[in-house]
């Protein structure tokens, strides 16, 4: 499944829709998604850089599989934020995949 996390612009054709962090996660925590992208700016106070937390924290507990990720928000810092988690989420994921206990990531 490709999980599409915006409150404002809709999912591109095969995509599934999540407008909230409690949806994102809700989808990614079935392990079916393969592929996701965020924005940053949600309703309220939510940001996106929240769920990509906790795909990193996920990663580093072995909970969810490998999956291609992107972002699509216009802004910038916010962008380089998800960014940083989700390449730590890349290293938790290829040391699973050498055999090696995941490092802590932290920055």
């Amino acid at each position: 499944m490709k999980l599409w996390l915006d409150d404002s612009r809709p999912a591109p054709p095969g995509w599934v829709h999540a407008e909230t962090i409690a949806d994102a996660v809700r989808h990614l925590a079935t392990r079916e998604v393969t592929q996701v992208s965020l924005d940053y700016h949600l309703h309220g106070k939510e940001k996106g850089h929240t769920v990509a937390a906790w795909i990193r924290e996920a990663a580093y507990s072995g909970e969810i599989p490998r999956l291609a990720w992107r972002t699509h928000t216009s802004d910038p810092v916010g962008a380089a934020h998800m960014r940083q988690l989700l390449e730590d989420a890349d290293l938790f994921w290829s040391e699973r995949d050498d055999g090696r206990e995941p490092s802590s990531g932290k920055r």
